[in-house]
C-alpha cells in the first residue's frame, strides 16, 4: 500500500513539473513587488501550406485566322512590272455567298450611309435596312456627302444592327459643300500606302499628306485634293485599267485572297473567308495596288516576268502570319475584330467564329520587309 502510495505522488509530480514548464503565451506573471509583467516567448512559425494554382488559361493556338491559313495553297503568281501578284486558294470552294459587299449593297438600296448632322468629318451613319449582311472594307473610298470618305476600319452590318458610327478618314481636303448628305457610291479604294496608314489609325493630317504626295508624284489635276482625282485622270484612269487586266487570270473561283510582292518585297496580303466575297472585291484591291505605282518607270522592268522564286518567300511571309498573335480591339458593327502588331501590321474581322477578311501590311515603309 505504501509502495503504492509513493508511485502515484512521484506521477502526479512529474506531470506537475511538465506542465509548469510550457510557457503561456500573453500570460501575466508577478515580480517581486507584485506588478504583472509580461514574458517574452517564443513561438514556432506557422505552417504555411501552399494554396492550389488556378488552372492556366489554354494557350492561343487557334484562331479562324490561323484555321483559314491551314486551309490555303499558294497559287501560281502572275508578274508584270516591278509587282507579282501570287494567289491564295483553298481546295474547296464555298458555298453560297454569305456576306455581300458594298457595291452591291449601294447598288441594290440596302443600305444608307449618311452625314452625321453635327456636320463630323471622322465618322459618317451606316444603317443596314435589309435583310443582307454587308461588309465593308476598310480603304474603300465613300463617294457623294460633303467631301470623299475613306473607311477607317472593316466593319460588318447584320440585319437589324440599326444605324451605327463607322469612322472614316476624309478624302478629299477642299471640299465641304452641297446640299447632299448621302453617300450613294463607293467606286475605288485607296492605295495601299493609304490602307496601312488606316489600319494603324494614324492622324487625318498624314492621310492628307499621303494624298498630297501621290497626287503630286501621278501628275494630275485635284482642285479639291481628293484622292479619287487619281482614278479620274484620263490617262491614269487608262493605265490603272489595263495594268489590272494582267493579273485577272489568276484569280479562279477558289481564290480566296492575294498576296502581292514588289520588287522582291512582300507588301500586303488581303485574306477572306469566303471565296465569293473575294471575288467582288479582288479588282478593287488589284486596283489599290497599281495605284501606288502610277508613274510610267515603274512598269518597264521584268515586263510579264512570273517570279516563281518568290513563292518561298510568300509562304515564310504566311508561317509568319499564322504565328502572329492577335488583340482585340473595337469593331462599331458584328463580329469581332483583331489588331495585328509587330512586324506586321493588320486587323482582322471575324463574325461566328469564322474569318470575315484580314489585311496585313509589312512593317516599317510598305516595301521594307523582306524575308527571303
Amino acid at each position: 500500500m505504501k509502495i503504492h502510495w509513493i508511485a502515484t505522488v512521484t506521477l502526479l509530480l512529474t506531470v506537475w513539473m511538465r506542465v509548469s514548464s510550457i510557457p503561456v503565451c500573453g500570460a501575466y506573471l508577478e515580480d517581486d513587488s507584485g506588478s504583472p509583467v509580461t514574458r517574452d516567448v517564443e513561438i514556432a512559425p506557422p505552417i504555411h501550406r501552399p494554396m492550389p494554382r488556378p488552372p492556366l488559361p489554354p494557350p492561343d493556338t487557334d484562331n479562324p485566322l490561323r484555321r483559314m491559313l491551314r486551309q490555303v495553297e499558294i497559287g501560281r503568281p502572275a508578274a508584270y512590272g516591278r509587282l507579282t501578284v501570287f494567289p491564295l486558294e483553298i481546295g474547296d470552294p464555298m458555298g453560297p455567298p454569305a456576306i455581300r459587299s458594298l457595291d452591291e449593297a449601294l447598288s441594290q438600296n440596302w443600305i444608307t450611309i449618311r452625314e452625321y448632322e453635327e456636320s463630323r468629318v471622322s465618322a459618317v451613319i451606316v444603317r443596314n435596312e435589309s435583310r443582307q449582311t454587308v461588309f465593308m472594307m476598310a480603304g474603300e473610298i465613300l463617294g457623294g456627302g460633303r467631301q470623299d470618305r475613306i473607311l477607317q476600319k472593316d466593319v460588318l452590318l447584320t440585319p437589324g444592327l440599326g444605324a451605327i458610327a463607322v469612322p472614316v478618314y476624309c478624302g478629299e481636303q477642299d471640299r465641304w459643300k452641297g446640299t447632299r448628305d448621302s453617300f450613294d457610291r463607293a467606286p475605288e479604294m485607296a492605295g495601299q500606302t493609304l490602307r496601312r496608314l488606316a489600319v494603324r489609325e494614324n492622324s487625318q493630317s498624314a492621310i492628307w499628306t499621303e494624298i498630297d504626295q501621290q497626287i503630286k508624284a501621278a501628275g494630275v489635276s485635284a482642285p479639291t485634293r481628293s484622292y479619287q482625282s487619281l482614278y479620274n485622270d484620263p490617262d491614269v484612269g487608262r493605265r490603272i485599267t489595263d495594268r489590272v487586266e494582267r493579273f485577272r487570270h489568276i484569280r479562279t473561283r477558289r481564290t480566296v485572297g492575294l498576296v502581292t510582292v514588289a520588287s522582291g518585297r512582300v507588301v500586303s496580303a488581303d485574306l477572306f473567308g469566303d471565296a465569293d466575297l473575294c471575288a467582288a472585291l479582288w479588282d478593287k484591291i488589284m486596283r489599290s495596288h497599281v495605284a501606288d505605282y502610277p508613274q510610267e518607270e515603274h512598269w518597264r522592268k521584268d515586263r510579264e516576268m512570273v517570279y516563281d522564286n518568290h513563292a518561298a518567300t510568300v509562304k515564310r511571309f504566311l508561317d509568319e502570319l499564322s504565328r502572329t498573335g492577335l488583340s482585340r480591339q473595337h469593331t462599331p458593327g458584328a463580329g469581332e475584330s483583331f489588331a495585328i502588331r509587330g512586324r506586321m501590321d493588320g486587323q482582322v474581322l471575324t463574325w461566328k467564329g469564322g474569318l470575315v477578311h484580314a489585311a496585313v501590311f509589312a512593317a516599317g515603309d510598305y516595301r521594307e520587309i523582306d524575308l527571303r
